[in-house]
Formats: C-alpha cells, structure tokens, sequence
C-alpha cells in the first residue's frame, strides 16, 4: 500500500498542476503502482487543491513541502495547425517560445490546444493537465510528449498530480524518461531544451 508522506526538507521538485477529472481518473495507489512496476522507487503526497504552479506558490503549498518555486512544474498541451498534439512539461516560470518550439519539432505553428481537446485527450480542464493524465489513456498515442531537459535534470524527486488536484505522485526527476516512454511507448518522449523568452 502507498501512503501519503510528507516531503523530505529539501531537494524535491514538484508538479503542481491538476489532474484528471472522473472521466479519467484512477486512484493514487494506481499511478504508484505503475511508477514502481518501472522499477522507479515513488512516493505519495497530499496537499491542498492546485489548479496552477502559482497556487503553490501562493497558498505555501511549495513552503510546506520543502519545494523550490522556481522547480515547480507545469503540463501544457499544444497544437499545431495539421491537429497534432503536444504535451509540453517544463518549470513552472518558463516562458515557452512558441515560434522557436515550433521549429525545433519540427511542426507547423503551435498553440494551446482547445478546452475541448483538452477535456477529450487528457480528461482535463485548461491549467489542469499532468503527464500522467496519459496512463491507461486510449489518446496516449496520438499525444507527443516533450520535457524540457532542465526538468529532467533536476537533483531530487520530480512530481505530477495524480488523478486529481490534491495528490501527487513523486520519483526521481532521473527516471523521467523512463517514466515518459512507458507512457507514450510508440511516439516515446522528446528530451531537449526548450527555447524561451526571456
């Protein structure tokens, strides 16, 4: 059984974004279950509703578990103009350069996907999205998967919600692309270092 757990005193990043709503959700137990059949040791946290990387920020959530703000991290699902799709995860106060994405994908011109894309892909509302959204999803395959490599380079544990706004699941930011490609096996992750305005 996994239980919740407080987090360590430091060295933690943590995604606080939202999850899935019912038409997608599973339990915490599921989505640890899953991290662990990896191979990837995880742990369980609970904390109070987030609906975006700032409501971590403001509410203490960061504070209290012992998590950098500026190693907060935030899920967006992309489109390009042919409807191909891009779930995008990097730090929280990331400001993505769309056009310079584009290109480095190789796509057409990206945007944020629809609420209504959203909701069919990823079971999700706008600001709600998780990488984990993905498990057991039937659109897993249709959805490329792309982590800024910053993300994946953080010492410590990284995090996602996990069916819902107030748990999240944890595990090593090192196994990230392991976690990624089990859950995209056909498309598989893109690990890169994402252009940003600054």
């Amino acid at each position: 059984m996994h239980k919740a757990r407080p987090a360590p005193k430091a060295g933690r990043a943590l995604a606080m974004m939202a999850g899935m709503d019912a038409s997608n959700d599973h339990s915490h137990t599921d989505y640890a279950a899953f991290v662990e059949s990896l191979g990837v040791p995880c742990r369980t946290v609970e904390h109070a509703p987030l609906f975006t990387v700032q409501d971590g920020i403001d509410h203490g959530v960061a504070e209290l578990m012992g998590v950098a703000p500026e190693h907060l991290v935030k899920n967006l699902l992309l489109r390009d103009t042919h409807g191909n799709l891009y779930l995008v995860v990097a730090f929280g106060d990331t400001r993505l350069d769309l056009k310079g994405l584009a290109r480095a994908l190789g796509s057409t011109r990206l945007s944020f996907a629809p609420a209504k894309t959203m909701r069919e892909t990823l079971g999700a509302d706008p600001g709600c999205a998780s990488m984990l959204g993905l498990l057991h999803n039937p659109h897993a395959q249709s959805i490329h998967l792309v982590i800024d490599e910053a993300v994946a380079g953080v010492q410590g544990d990284i995090g996602f919600a996990a069916g819902g706004n107030t748990r999240t699941v944890l595990f090593p930011a090192a196994a990230l692309p392991t976690v990624a490609k089990a859950l995209c096996p056909r498309n598989g992750p893109r690990v890169l270092a994402l252009p940003a305005i600054r």
